[in-house]
């Protein structure tokens, strides 16, 4: 609901119809930032002063749904060539626009 997506189906407008809207599948902004907040802050599992009782830490390796659950690993979370190919082609991307 931030508006990032308005460019996109003012471009392609028939998507529209397919992809529900962002108030019906989307969140408030603050409440989007909730688990980035959580993730930025919290202690990381295994290193010093992590010990606080009731404190969730993150996991090295691990990623997270809001608010602070851990994702479900697949087969193609844990596949290093593709993850190799994905890092690839974003930098290919990303330099190809100039970033």
């Amino acid at each position: 609901m931030t508006g990032l997506s308005t460019p996109f189906f003012e471009a392609h407008p028939w998507l529209s119809f397919v992809v529900p809207s962002g108030r019906l599948a989307g969140t408030q902004p603050s409440v989007g930032a909730y688990n980035e907040t959580w993730a930025s802050v919290a202690p990381v599992q295994g290193k010093a002063g992590t010990g606080k009782e009731g404190v969730k830490a993150l996991k090295p390796g691990s990623y997270y749904v809001p608010v602070a659950k851990e994702g479900r690993v697949t087969q193609f979370s844990k596949d290093a060539e593709l993850a190799k190919q994905l890092w690839e082609w974003t930098e290919g991307e990303l330099n190809k626009h100039g970033y």
